[in-house]
């Protein structure tokens, strides 16, 4: 009997959110200091995340990334509406409670439309934008996700139980070397 070998490349890296926390309606870190179950998205709350990307594969550079999704679970929703996703302008810690909340650019990386909001569901963006331009030397202080008019709850990396944490899903193009 011939055995049939089949090789396969990795074509992506998944990285898991390394900090994520949303912001009071006053505007500060939550005081749960991350270990909140849901990330609370609305007119006054913002959600933030930040990912790692120091332990990258060397062959991931600025001039291979194909596209860059993040991903987000959808644990509740109250009511839907736009969100936008932001390049965050300063350095926080989500174990640091009763300081402003991060501040993030007015510029929108990418839009998830209220449509594709739906309680229990995951939902995707393209910020290969945020992404290139942290590879090319911007500051990586991570995402901010924003509403207008919306109520929604994405699940957190402490919520075990409400959904699934944020991945930041990277995929270099064709001809680079393979992640292994």
């Amino acid at each position: 009997m011939a055995t049939l070998s089949c090789e396969l490349a990795v074509r992506a890296v998944i990285l898991p959110v390394a900090e994520d926390t949303s912001s009071t309606i006053a505007g500060k870190i939550n005081q749960t200091t991350g270990k909140a179950v849901t990330l609370s998205v609305t007119s006054k709350e913002r959600a933030f995340l930040s990912f790692d990307l120091s332990n990258l594969p060397a062959s991931v550079t600025a001039s291979n990334i194909t596209s860059a999704r993040l991903n987000l679970y959808v644990s509740s929703l109250v009511t839907p509406g736009d969100l936008t996703v932001h390049m965050v302008t300063n350095d926080w810690r989500e174990n640091t409670a009763n300081v402003a909340a991060p501040g993030y650019s007015a510029g929108v990386v990418g839009t998830i439309p209220a449509a594709d909001l739906v309680a229990k569901t995951f939902i995707e963006v393209d910020v290969t934008a945020a992404v290139s331009n942290w590879f090319n030397g911007a500051s990586n202080f991570g995402l901010a996700i924003a509403t207008a008019t919306g109520n929604v709850r994405l699940a957190s990396k402490a919520g075990l139980g409400t959904g699934f944490p944020a991945l930041l899903e990277i995929e270099p193009g064709v001809n680079a070397a393979p992640l292994n």
